[in-house]
C-alpha cells in the first residue's frame, strides 16, 4: 500500500486536479488506517466534485473510526442523496446511529438495506446484534437465522444465535450451534466453554 500511496500522490503532483488520485489515495489511507489522512484527501475530492458517491461515504467511514460520528451521519445522508439504490451508505449510517443509541434509526437504514438487497446476509446479522441493543431478542433471533440461511457458514451468526437459544434455556438448539460456530472457529475458548454450559 506504501507504493499506492506514492504513486497517487505523484499523480497528484502532475495532476493538481485529479479528483480520482485524490480518491484513491483516501480509500488507501482508509485501508492503512490512517483515518485523519484519508478525510484530508476525501475533503479534497469533495472540494473539486461534490457529487461523488464514494467520496462521501468513504469520507463518512473514516469519520466513524475517528468516533466523529454525528459529521459521519451528515456524509451517509449526501452519499445517500446522491444515489438512494446503494445499500452501503444505509449500512454505514445504521452503524453510526447505533454508536449513538439511535437504534430505531439504525434499524431504519437496515430494512432499507434488506428491502433493497434481500440477500445482504450481513445486514440481517448487523439488524440482529441492534436488536439485541434494543433487548429484542426474539427478533434479533429471526434476523440471526436468516444471516444463517443466507450464509451458512457466518460462524458469527451461530455464537448469537446460541446465546439467545441460551437464554431462552432452549439448550439443545444452543448447543448445537455453538457445535456449528467451533467446526468453523475451532480455536475459540469461548464458544466451548459456552457449549459445556448448555449441556
Amino acid at each position: 500500500y506504501k507504493g499506492a500511496i506514492e504513486d497517487f500522490s505523484k499523480t497528484i503532483e502532475l495532476e493538481p486536479d485529479s479528483i480520482t488520485a485524490y480518491c484513491n489515495r483516501g480509500t488507501t489511507k482508509l485501508i492503512l488506517k490512517d483515518y485523519k489522512g484519508a478525510i484530508e484527501d476525501f475533503d479534497k475530492a469533495i472540494d473539486l466534485d461534490d457529487d461523488i458517491y464514494d467520496s462521501y461515504c468513504n469520507r463518512g467511514v473514516a469519520k466513524v473510526n475517528i468516533h466523529d460520528y454525528k459529521s459521519a451521519i451528515d456524509d451517509f445522508n449526501k452519499a445517500i442523496k446522491i444515489d438512494s439504490k446503494i445499500t452501503d451508505a444505509y449500512c454505514e449510517r445504521a452503524h453510526a446511529r447505533a454508536y449513538l443509541e439511535d437504534y430505531k434509526g439504525a434499524i431504519s437504514d437496515f430494512n432499507i438495506v434488506v428491502g433493497l438487497n434481500p440477500k445482504l446476509y450481513k445486514a440481517y446479522y448487523d439488524r440482529g446484534h441492534v436488536r439485541l441493543q434494543m433487548n429484542d431478542s426474539k427478533n434479533a433471533l429471526v434476523d440471526f437465522t436468516k444471516a444463517i440461511e443466507l450464509n451458512p457458514d457466518f460462524a458469527e451468526a451461530y455464537f448469537n444465535r446460541a446465546m439467545i437459544e441460551y437464554e431462552n434455556k432452549d439448550f439443545a438448539k444452543s448447543v448445537s450451534d455453538y457445535s456449528k460456530y467451533i467446526a468453523l472457529n475451532p480455536n475459540d475458548a469461548e464458544a466451548y466453554n459456552n457449549r459445556a454450559l448448555s449441556r
